[in-house]
């Protein structure tokens, strides 16, 4: 995790995906963390359509701003709660709610954002 000052933005990279926690930003939860997908599938999950098949997995409530670029697909496993996301038709910010086992294919999406108010 990098500091840029005392009280400015803390960002982490975890594998391409970074993570950016900010005091002047959304209350971020500390307890919303990301997972190893492989490790679980009860994690709340977002696809990118790579080479790699690249997978982001999240675990616990709270809320998380996020930057993730060309999701198409997300499960809910059993979690509830809502996620922001850029529509790319309208070009503007659209918050999808989900619930346990709750899972879409989508159109090319940015997600700004993960909130799970519920993982069990």
């Amino acid at each position: 995790m990098a500091a840029l000052a005392a009280s400015a933005i803390a960002v982490t990279m975890i594998g391409s995906l970074f993570v950016s926690s900010n005091a002047q930003a959304a209350a971020a939860s500390p307890n919303i963390v990301a997972m190893n997908c492989k490790s679980g599938i009860d994690y709340f999950q977002f696809d990118v359509p790579t080479s790699d098949g690249d997978s982001y997995c999240f675990a616990y409530a709270g809320s998380l701003p996020l930057n993730i670029a060309d999701v198409d697909y997300f499960q809910a496993g059993n979690n509830s709660g809502s996620f922001t996301y850029l529509d790319p038709s309208t070009k503007t910010c659209r918050i999808r709610a989900f619930t346990k086992g709750d899972y879409s294919k989508m159109p090319l999406v940015d997600i700004l954002s993960l909130t799970i108010i519920s993982d069990n």
